[in-house]
């Protein structure tokens, strides 16, 4: 049997009554004599000579006669006239044993060293990792579509530019070279696009005048009215406007969230 370094050690070990005894008559000599022992029976595969015992207390420092006791006065080992062991010992070095046994038939049944399962593991932890990540992206990317997938054109409010500016600029400049208006035409039509369920609440001649106000431009193309408000929430706009709508058709333009009045189209025609 390969030899344990370690054993099991209860740390209540003290508190048994044998070995209360043995510290009763010997004192802490004897406790620490008994472990001495114990441990020399792990490293002799459970077994021990009984011609050993002087050369045991000549290593410990101890009389023969102390080791003599300790073996065969408190009931802690057994001996056949040759040997001597204790039974609880061995029977935690079959324990030992039986789980290394069970450990060594469990590596040939996986056919791998542990090192190689470690590895397999973690290129299976890491392609599964992958997937979900992929998946994540995929669904993101669905309900991206989804949320803009309505034309506003099915209702025949067509809040896309007419004439999509070819681009502009020196010569020869990349494709992916951005064009601020067209980014602010693109969000444009994004927002058109929220105002579609919103049609059957209000009618398209209102639907229409609100997104021409919100979506007046800067000078620079680079923001719109709506996304310069430090709030917005797209229903109650709708509703303040519509509420206004009365006033406002009659020419009272104070009335108005702003201070313009229905500002001019830069590129979209509507309905």
């Amino acid at each position: 049997m390969k030899k344990a370094f370690f054993f099991p050690h209860d740390f209540s070990a003290r508190n048994d009554h044998k070995l209360q005894s043995l510290f009763m008559e010997h004192g802490c000599a004897g406790i620490g004599a008994y472990w001495c022992v114990v441990e020399q029976l792990y490293e002799q595969d459970g077994v021990l000579p009984l011609s050993c015992l002087n050369s045991i207390a000549f290593a410990l420092r101890l009389d023969v006669g102390v080791i003599e006791g300790i073996i065969n006065n408190f009931d802690l080992f057994r001996n056949d006239g040759t040997n001597f062991w204790s039974e609880s010992v061995n029977t935690r070095r079959n324990k030992i044993a039986e789980i290394s046994e069970k450990r060594r038939n469990a590596g040939r049944k996986g056919g791998a060293p542990s090192g190689n399962k470690n590895a397999a593991k973690n290129d299976e932890t890491s392609k599964n990792k992958h997937l979900l990540e992929k998946n994540k992206q995929k669904q993101a990317n669905k309900i991206k579509e989804n949320k803009y997938s309505t034309n506003i054109d099915s209702t025949n409010v067509n809040c896309s530019n007419s004439n999509q500016d070819s681009g502009s600029g020196v010569a020869g400049a990349t494709a992916k070279t951005k064009n601020p208006k067209n980014e602010l035409e693109k969000r444009a039509k994004e927002f058109g696009n929220l105002l579609v369920p919103f049609i059957e609440k209000y009618n398209k001649e209102m639907i229409r005048k609100f997104y021409d106000y919100w979506t007046e431009p800067n000078k620079s193309y680079t923001k719109m009215r709506f996304e310069k408000e430090s709030t917005w929430e797209l229903s109650r706009r709708l509703k303040t406007w519509a509420d206004r709508e009365p006033i406002i058709s009659k020419g009272d333009t104070s009335q108005l969230p702003q201070e313009v009045f229905i500002p001019k189209r830069y590129k979209h025609s509507i309905i």
